[in-house]
């Protein structure tokens, strides 16, 4: 599936990233993160989080990042999870060399949030 979704959809809407380099990098930070929140890998996790991350990581290497409305109080709700993505998105971040803001976190935290207790 993961394969499949790559040729097809994220392929044709990447423009400066290679897309199979991308799912290899973001699928171990994904791996990583669900590790550290004892969360159990599923395709809709991963599809959200691939997706969302693929295309953040384009944004931020144009210098487009997204706004984050109410960001220093959702970071407060949610530091434990922030903290852990801060961590495991470094290897993103460094392979692409672009720093991820708080405020693209969050959104990836809200990916994450609906399966946390």
């Amino acid at each position: 599936l993961l394969d499949r979704t790559i040729n097809k959809v994220l392929a044709p809407s990447l423009t400066f990233i290679n897309p199979q380099k991308t799912v290899d990098v973001l699928s171990t930070a994904l791996t990583q993160i669900l590790h550290s929140q004892q969360l159990v890998w599923s395709t809709e996790i991963a599809i959200k989080f691939i997706f969302h991350c693929s295309h953040m990581l384009e944004r931020l290497i144009t210098g487009n990042p997204l706004r984050y409305d109410r960001l220093k109080q959702f970071v407060n709700q949610n530091s434990a999870l922030m903290n852990v993505l801060e961590r495991e998105m470094q290897y993103p971040s460094e392979v692409f060399g672009v720093p991820i803001p708080a405020s693209e976190l969050a959104y990836v935290a809200e990916i994450f949030l609906p399966y946390i207790n």
